[in-house]
């Protein structure tokens, strides 16, 4: 009930305290690879991360969405193979285009939309832990900042999830 009353209120909170500053996206997943080192290294995991951009965001909600997607990489991991997870980015016109990789379990095509909405699960609780909350939560941070996001899956395969954000220039200020 806890996890359930702090998703909520992390779900309501985007939107009200959003800023855009430079932020170095190398920075936010290696804070996030260090929230979740325990739970990487007791799936076996293996994650890498291309050279990430520096962008205008809300480091908050971008740590969100790294976050969730990899900690959903390694909760849906599948059963007979060792996980990997690969954060990948590349400019596309007037975005970048993130996505984050794995070999997970998949998703069936039918569940693309639904897993985005809140409190919508494909298991049980008994299956997998959760709220049905993290990737509604990804969706909004995603929007809040300008940009989308969506899935492409295959059950027994893997995901891949993609987020486009508005390219800006930055500038960082002289040292």
């Amino acid at each position: 009930m806890q996890d359930l009353i702090r998703d909520i209120l992390a779900f309501s909170k985007i939107g009200k305290l959003t800023t855009r500053i430079p932020v170095n996206c190398n920075d936010i997943m290696e804070r996030v690879i260090f929230n979740i080192e325990e739970a990487i290294n007791a799936s076996g995991a293996t994650v890498s991360c291309d050279q990430l951009p520096t962008i205008n965001g809300d480091p908050v909600l971008l740590g969100q969405v790294f976050q969730n997607l990899i900690s959903n990489a390694l909760k849906f991991r599948h059963k007979f193979r060792k996980l990997t997870v690969h954060v990948g980015v590349e400019r596309k016109g007037a975005f970048w285009s993130f996505s984050i990789t794995d070999n997970g379990i998949g998703i069936s095509a039918q569940h693309f939309e639904k897993i985005f909405s809140i409190f919508q699960r494909l298991h049980t609780r008994e299956e997998y832990a959760g709220t049905g909350i993290g990737l509604a939560i990804c969706r909004k941070a995603i929007q809040q900042l300008g940009g989308t996001i969506t899935v492409d899956s295959e059950l027994d395969s893997g995901s891949v999830f993609r987020f486009m954000l508005p390219f800006t220039e930055v500038l960082l200020p002289l040292e």
